[in-house]
Order: C-alpha cells, then sequence, then structure tokens
C-alpha cells in the first residue's frame, strides 16, 4: 500500500481500507481491468483470511467518496492522487511502491498488505516457457532471464527472480 510519508491516516493493514475516513485509490476496473482484478481479488482473499468485510470494494456505481479509480494508467495515477491529497492510500504492485518511495522518499511510505514471512502473504507470478520449435531467441531470453545478474537486478527493485 502506498500512503503519504507520514502516513497520517495511519494506515497499518487492510482493516484499515474498511475505515469511513480512509480513501481508496484502484486502477480502473474497465480500461485496466487485469490490475483492477489482481488488486481486487488480493484485497478480497486477504480480507476473508482475516475476518473482515470487503464490502469497501462494492462501491455503488463503481465511485464512492472513500474508493477513488485511476482514469488511464494506475501506476501513474496512484502516486499523483496520494500527493494531491485526493486518496489516503493506494494498491499498487509492490514494486512499484517500492520505486515511488526511493524516487520521491519526502512523499512516499510504503505499508505492506502482508509482512514478509507472513503466511497470508500473497506473491503474483508471470511463467517464462520455451517451446521445442522456439527460435534461439527464445532459448537466449531463457537464458538471459535465469542468469544471477539479472535476478538480482530483479531483486533489488523487489520483484522475485525466475526461477
Amino acid at each position: 500500500m502506498l500512503v503519504r510519508k507520514g502516513n497520517p491516516m495511519g494506515v497499518s493493514g487492510i482493516g484499515d481500507l474498511a475505515r469511513e475516513n480512509v480513501r481508496l485509490f484502484l486502477s480502473n476496473p474497465v480500461t485496466e481491468s487485469v490490475s483492477y482484478q489482481i488488486y481486487t481479488k488480493t484485497l478480497r482473499q486477504l480480507a476473508a483470511r482475516r475476518g473482515i468485510d470487503a464490502g469497501f470494494l462494492d462501491a455503488a456505481g463503481g465511485q464512492s467518496s472513500r474508493l477513488v479509480y485511476g482514469e488511464r494508467i494506475h501506476h501513474r495515477e496512484a502516486p499523483q492522487y496520494i500527493a494531491d491529497g485526493r486518496a489516503d492510500v493506494a494498491i499498487v504492485f509492490y514494486h512499484l511502491a517500492l520505486r515511488y518511495v526511493r524516487i520521491f522518499p519526502d512523499l512516499f511510505e510504503l505499508v505492506a498488505l502482508s509482512p514478509e514471512g507472513d503466511p497470508d502473504q500473497l506473491i503474483s507470478s508471470i511463467a517464462v516457457a520455451k517451446t521445442v520449435t522456439g527460435s534461439e531467441w527464445g532459448a537466449r531470453l531463457v537464458e538471459f532471464l535465469l542468469a544471477e545478474n539479472v535476478a538480482q537486478i530483479y531483486r533489488e527493485h523487489g520483484l522475485v527472480p525466475a526461477r
């Protein structure tokens, strides 16, 4: 979760997203349906595991005073909404939040939905595969992605390296 520096709303976990005074930014459910679905599925699963009502995600008509959606590109809009005071917390992939905090340390903080090592920690993954009929470039890409120096770059940016 991305929050303003100093975390003025005291957001410390998913339970705080259900508070009436917390405005939540999410990617647009129509124009960015993949990220929206990943974010809301993650929030619903985590809320269910913690016994929290995820009704805060069910805004009538798609908008409410405490649930706001980006209009075009959420990974650009999320930090802007927080900086402008239009949202108190934004749900974004960890590597994005980490980037914003590193670039603008005086503006943002990162609050983990699930602390590292938490049994409820949720990780998204994407598979990479090489087909038998693929070109040499596919094999080279897989070799590149599996290299230790690339794995280190992934780790530095909050991503899990390819295995």
